[in-house]
């Protein structure tokens, strides 16, 4: 492991780390994914489309692996004997700034990573297994479906000239429509994978001694903020509750929401814990009550199928 791949790793571990320029070139990856299967699908090259099919679910399912297990070493860095504590600001920039590893073969990012953390490592394989079993094949799959279908109508809109040149025109169309899809495929699969590992990790019978619950923090920046992210700022309920599975973040695509840890005594200094010292589940009236308030996903957003979840 070179010293500079453990200097990006440990600044891009940090609250706040200046990784935005990592972030996008991650995202650049998927769109040359992406304008490679459209240059397929325009010459009706059907084995380099599948091809591009494998190498899209297969970044996917690396990238929401690492983001995952980043979500898990988040967490146990919170954790009060860590001796490190994150106001909501903080949680939410850190959020906001989820690390990948562009140009960094998966195998030596991830190795580094299990490094780090003994907890994080016992995980592993397991993470990477739930990754690789269909939901990055999904993706993977409805991507290339659109992306079809974006070539047939740019082709059946009226270019002229040859067959091959309809082609090069459909392309260079669908390069700039590629580039915005990547991003949003990116940051939204990141965004479900982080916060997985982030539950699933404050679960763990040990961890969930100390974090009573999670709380919703959305970033206030208008115009940016959309008005029903916003709402569900403040909403808290226990990681075990299935309340999360309406109102985890991502609430939408690109969603730049997060979540933050309760610990049991800030839980015991808000009264928020019942009579067996844990924070009861949100009754269905609460739940009308949070969406009352605007507290509900982006239309066509399904928040439970953006998200891995354990059993």
């Amino acid at each position: 492991m070179d010293h500079q791949f453990a200097n990006r790793f440990a600044a891009a571990s940090r609250p706040g780390g200046e990784i935005s320029s990592l972030r996008e070139r991650s995202a650049n990856d998927f769109a040359l994914v992406l304008q490679d299967m459209a240059g397929a699908i325009a010459f009706n090259d059907n084995a380099a489309a599948s091809g591009a099919e494998r190498r899209l679910a297969e970044l996917v399912g690396e990238t929401m692996t690492l983001s995952n297990l980043m979500g898990r070493r988040r967490l146990l860095m919170e954790l009060p004997e860590r001796g490190s504590q994150f106001t909501e600001g903080d949680e939410a920039l850190m959020f906001a700034s989820t690390p990948i590893f562009p140009r960094v073969p998966f195998k030596e990012a991830l190795n580094y990573l299990k490094g780090l953390s003994p907890e994080v490592a016992s995980s592993a394989s397991e993470v990477s297994e739930m990754y690789r079993k269909g939901k990055n094949f999904s993706i993977a799959h409805s991507a290339k479906l659109l992306i079809l279908d974006r070539i047939k109508k740019y082709i059946e809109a009226g270019v002229a000239g040859t067959p091959k040149e309809k082609a090069i025109q459909a392309i260079k169309k669908a390069g700039q429509f590629s580039r915005g899809y990547a991003k949003t495929i990116y940051q939204t699969n990141l965004a479900s994978a982080y916060t997985a590992g982030r539950f699933e990790q404050a679960k763990e019978p040990h961890v969930a001694k100390v974090v009573k619950a999670f709380q919703y923090v959305a970033i206030n920046d208008p115009p940016r903020v959309r008005s029903n992210h916003l709402a569900h700022h403040g909403l808290v309920a226990s990681q075990f509750d299935s309340a999360w599975n309406e109102f985890s973040p991502p609430q939408g695509f690109n969603c730049r929401c997060g979540v933050r840890l309760i610990t049991l005594f800030e839980a015991r200094r808000r009264g928020l814990l019942d009579s067996q010292g844990d924070i009861t589940k949100m009754t269905d009236q609460q739940k009308s009550y949070w969406r009352s308030k605007g507290a509900v996903p982006d239309k066509g957003f399904n928040p439970t199928e953006n998200r891995v979840q354990s059993a």
